[in-house]
């Protein structure tokens, strides 16, 4: 059960690493005053880059240290983040925007574009419930939790079909429990995310709608805490670890088998529904420019109006670009 919460984040994983590998220079070379030696750097992790990096001899002749904190969630990585346990960790938008709207001092880095498939609900294949309209009256499962990304479409679907949040009983269960009350009947409507989403289809279930189609942004969020970008050795350190996660995943993708095995050796799941996981998640690193910026802000007032958040959030105050630098023009990352 522990293996398959933590397969919860795989999407994100993938798309937080392999977007990486789509970009150019992760940044300008470090001056003498900022250089990464001597910094140790602790990455949160929910099982599955360690692996990426190591198999890839990626942090060979780093010149800093790396520590790794294993989570089994994002919302817990954000908060060993705000804490000043890790140096930088990822999530969906919402999962991000929900800590920094409820007090974490934290500072968006890079942007991660996705088409938003991997979220959905879904409803079993015995279900009356045909659209996001039948919904009135009815109970929901959200996994994982308030304000997650599952809870953001469901949120829109509903506002979409002139519903509001009170027209059902909403029901939030962690992902295994959610999964196991799905397969048994127990729940017949599933607001979840990808690999759950792939599960309950194979079974027969019906997606009464995804995340695609502008209903979620389809971002992920890299995000630091605003005192190391303020330390330029752990600035320096953070844009030299993602290029060399750029180049872990330019080594996956010439070796799709290898990593597939790796990536379910990491999380105990088949290796078929690994590949089609990643085959479903397309993903590109973006910059935080201003149309990404002002999409991060649609996401936050719509988390503010829901009551997810305590504060509201002025997106382009949030942002660092200076991490990660965009794919310089005819450059190659192959």
């Amino acid at each position: 059960m522990r293996r398959m919460t933590r397969f919860l984040s795989v999407v994100t994983a993938i798309a937080m690493a392999a977007a990486l590998a789509g970009c150019g220079s992760a940044g300008e070379a470090s001056t003498e005053s900022s250089s990464p030696s001597g910094v140790t750097l602790t990455l949160g992790d929910q099982g599955l880059l360690k692996p990426l990096v190591e198999a890839a001899d990626a942090l060979e002749g780093a010149p800093y240290k790396i520590k790794w904190a294993e989570f089994q969630a994002a919302p817990p990585m954000f908060a060993a983040l705000q804490a000043g346990r890790i140096d930088t960790t990822y999530g969906g938008d919402s999962t991000t925007l929900h800590a920094m709207g409820n007090g974490s001092a934290l500072k968006l880095v890079a942007g991660i574009q996705t088409n938003g498939s991997t979220v959905a609900i879904v409803a079993q294949k015995s279900s009356k419930v045909r659209s996001i309209d039948d919904l009135k009256g009815k109970t929901v499962a959200v996994s994982p939790a308030e304000g997650s990304l599952a809870d953001y479409l469901l949120f829109r679907a509903l506002k979409d079909a002139g519903l509001a949040p009170d027209d059902i009983e909403t029901k939030y269960l962690l992902p295994a429990a959610g999964q196991a009350a799905f397969s048994s009947g127990q729940v017949e409507v599933w607001a979840t995310v990808a690999p759950f989403t792939v599960m309950a289809e194979n079974s027969g279930a019906r997606v009464l709608v995804d995340g695609s189609d502008g209903r979620t942004s389809g971002l992920s969020l890299i995000a630091a805490s605003s005192k190391n970008l303020d330390d330029p050795q752990k600035k320096a350190a953070l844009t030299d670890v993602l290029a060399r996660i750029q180049k872990a995943m330019v080594w996956s993708r010439a070796h799709t088998d290898e990593w597939a095995e790796a990536l379910a050796s990491a999380t105990g799941m088949e290796i078929p529904l690994v590949k089609l996981v990643i085959a479903l998640t397309p993903q590109n690193l973006i910059p935080l420019d201003t149309n990404t910026v002002s999409r991060i802000q649609t996401v936050a007032d719509t988390m503010y109006e829901a009551k997810w958040v305590t504060r509201k959030i002025t997106a382009a105050s949030a942002v660092d670009a200076g991490v990660v630098k965009a794919k310089k023009t005819g450059g190659s990352d192959t």
